[in-house]
């Protein structure tokens, strides 16, 4: 108790002082925005080398502080583990209550007493002997240890007296949730084993294996044609049973390595997502269908990836990254399948939704330290536990929220491709080959008639727009970020006539600044909407607007013509690095591979370009995810929105006070109306212009 209390106090210290260094960190922020006289160069490079030291600290103290709290929980279980000993101790029979409480209330009266107190013990002892004869009375529960598990077996445990079983869980100091798992083990003397915890990359090398094991054994049942074979009917922990009976062969080890499972499952899982979704399919708290739709996702992700996880070298998922256009193409299609429509003006809504979609997901994987802003890779995991949230979501929206999940009858099956296949029989030893298994001409899942308010919408069991015509998902798309992307046939920018290129140039610009950039600046003005009024970030949207467009302009200049040393002043790179020089390389291979696809379809000497879509989405990602660029975006929304909420003081009389998003008050003939909510200035275009000259002057 004293130990938990000192550890509070301490954890209460810890907070005191990042409170303390983050006020200093804003400080710091404040005199860099707002400084009294202009300081050297040598002096700001001090105080960004003191925040760093400053944020570096805040993170050791977080770290430290989570130390603390898992400690105290720690010691919390330790002492309600020892609170239900003591309670077992007592050993009170299930149909004895009676007896029990009369000999627990002589023992808590007589305890001081010697005599009486041998006498407690015999009598102790004399009614836990008649509790276990009433147990052996009403039978034991025995398993066969095959490598399949009997349904109607599996029916009887549940039917059988639950006190052997709750007996085990307890002795162990498992918790209820691991009941039926362990009933299904059938563990034999449990307190010869000692409880061993595993590292958190074995257990999630083990856990990556049992999800493989899950979707081949149940695609090689759904291809064998077993018509009463249905996957929602095995639950995960059933699956487990049955890897880690085929890995173990003797009971001793079997036994020791279930006790080690859970041990290390029930402690890592508030330490580990991967192991946190893991545990919610294990005890059932997320519905199979849940696991069936995160399996088949995973499959989908493995392939799009060209990656078995479970022969990774290091066998630790939290490793393994899946690119920025891999996770769009995954997002584009589940979104796809959702709506259930081919109309071109449905396809443009759901594009729209996978890009804000994404967007979404890496401005919460920055937050999560999951996303590698340089390669533009997201945590794979991380991907699909987001996918799954939103999978859950889209069931919540429906009327009739509901997944029906077939069996063999909608299952489709292409005999070419299981003919070069090779799964055969049950194998004694444990072989887990997963690339094996075409996720695109099976389907484990068989999810169907998803229901929401706006019609019947059919997942179509989510591979149908996911493969190609020789139904095989394209794996030679290359990967667009800085680290992956080679470039493809190209041509040379020098040959294409200045028309051609005009017209190329000006479709890049219109969809990088009128769709990607339009929805960026909306997004981080978003964050604002309560505290300014729409007039004025209209205003300030579109000043930005102008300033990254003519800047992006002339970047796109650069780029077509090849200049490196006006690419370098554009962005006012102070030092020109090998990343730099790389990344202006991969936007000029770009460009070629765009412009060879576009003169290839609109044929030659023609000026009616359509582009493709997926070109002028990677061009679009490419300029955006520059840098420079994007902390001169991030400075220019800082900036004006500040300014803007805390009124500017001008070097002239003129006054501009924007009030709570409400009211615009301008000296510069009192034109704008104060105290309407609606509008929050006047409409009249003088005024507006008026104000956009200021900002434009200012900045």
């Amino acid at each position: 108790m004293e130990q938990r209390e000192e550890l509070k106090a301490m954890g209460a210290k810890l907070v005191l002082e990042e409170t303390r260094l983050v006020v200093q960190l804003l400080l710091i922020k404040i005199q860099e925005m707002f400084p009294r006289v202009k300081q050297p160069i040598q002096y700001k490079r001090q105080q960004d080398k003191l925040s760093s030291q400053k944020w570096q600290h805040i993170l050791s103290l977080k770290c430290f502080k989570g130390i603390i709290d898992n400690k105290i929980r720690q010691l919390e279980e330790q002492a309600q583990s020892k609170n239900k000993q003591l309670n077992s101790a007592r050993g009170a029979p299930i149909s004895r209550n009676t007896d029990l409480n009369a000999i627990t209330s002589q023992k808590s009266s007589q305890s001081k007493q010697s005599t009486s107190t041998v006498q407690h013990v015999k009598q102790g002892a004399q009614i836990t002997q008649q509790q276990n004869n009433y147990e052996e009375n009403h039978g034991s529960i025995e398993m066969n240890h095959n490598n399949e598990s009997s349904p109607n077996n599996f029916n009887n445990i549940q039917q059988q007296p639950n006190s052997k079983q709750s007996s085990v869980a307890s002795l162990m100091n498992f918790s209820d949730e691991y009941q039926q798992f362990l009933s299904l083990v059938n563990l034999q003397n449990p307190q010869q084993y000692r409880q061993k915890k595993m590292s958190i990359s074995n257990l999630l090398r083990m856990i990556e294996e049992i999800y493989a094991f899950r979707y081949q054994k149940d695609t090689s049942k759904l291809q064998s044609s077993q018509s009463n074979f249905n996957p929602a009917d095995k639950a995960l922990y059933v699956t487990v049973f049955d890897y880690l009976n085929q890995k173990f062969k003797q009971k001793k080890m079997l036994d020791q390595a279930t006790i080690d499972f859970i041990v290390s499952i029930d402690y890592f899982r508030n330490q580990s997502t991967e192991v946190q979704t893991f545990y919610n399919f294990f005890i059932q708290n997320l519905e199979i269908k849940d696991l069936m739709f995160y399996l088949y996702m995973r499959s989908l992700a493995e392939k799009e990836i060209n990656q078995v996880i479970t022969r990774m070298n290091t066998g630790d998922v939290r490793l393994l990254k899946i690119p920025n256009q891999k996770c769009v193409k995954l997002i584009r299609n589940f979104f796809q399948n959702i709506s259930n429509s081919d109309n071109i003006e449905d396809t443009s809504q759901v594009e729209e939704m996978s890009q804000i979609f994404l967007e979404t997901l890496i401005e919460e994987a920055i937050v999560h330290d999951k996303y590698d802003e340089i390669e533009q890779k997201m945590s794979f995991s991380f991907f699909l536990e987001s996918l799954l949230k939103e999978f859950q979501e889209q069931q919540q929206k429906g009327n009739d929220s509901e997944i029906v999940v077939s069996g063999q009858d909608q299952f489709s099956l292409n005999n070419d491709m299981y003919n070069q296949q090779n799964f055969g029989g049950d194998s004694p030893q444990l072989d887990i080959r997963i690339d094996d298994v075409s996720p695109f001409s099976q389907n484990i899942s068989g999810i169907k008639s998803y229901k929401q308010s706006t019609g019947n919408q059919n997942f179509d069991n989510f591979n149908l727009k996911l493969r190609s015509q020789d139904n095989r998902l394209d794996l030679d798309d290359s990967d667009l970020g800085v680290g992956g992307y080679q470039g493809g046939k190209s041509v040379n920018l020098e040959t294409i006539s200045n028309e051609q290129k005009y017209v190329i140039k000006d479709k890049i610009l219109k969809y990088v600044i009128g769709n990607k950039l339009n929805q960026v600046i909306s997004f981080m003005l978003s964050h604002y909407s309560e505290e300014l009024s729409k007039e004025v970030l209209d205003i300030i949207k579109e000043e930005i607007r102008n300033v990254l467009s003519n800047k992006i302009k002339l970047l796109l200049d650069a780029a077509f013509s090849q200049s490196e040393n006006q690419w370098v002043k554009l962005l006012m790179i102070s030092q020109y690095t090998e990343e730099h020089r790389r990344q202006f390389q991969l936007l000029i291979l770009k460009i070629k591979e765009s412009v060879t696809n576009t003169i290839h379809d609109m044929g030659k000497g023609g000026l009616n370009v359509q582009m493709r879509f997926e070109d002028l989405e990677d061009l679009a990602k490419m300029i955006l995810h520059v840098n420079e660029l994007k902390q001169e975006l991030a400075k220019l929304v800082g900036s004006l929105t500040l300014q803007a909420r805390v009124g500017i003081e001008t070097e002239s009389d003129d006054h501009v006070s924007f009030n709570n998003g409400v009211n615009v008050n301008m000296a510069l003939g009192g034109n704008y109306r104060s105290g309407d909510s609606e509008y929050g200035m006047n409409n009249d275009p003088n005024d507006k212009s008026m104000m956009k000259n200021y900002l434009r002057n200012r900045y």
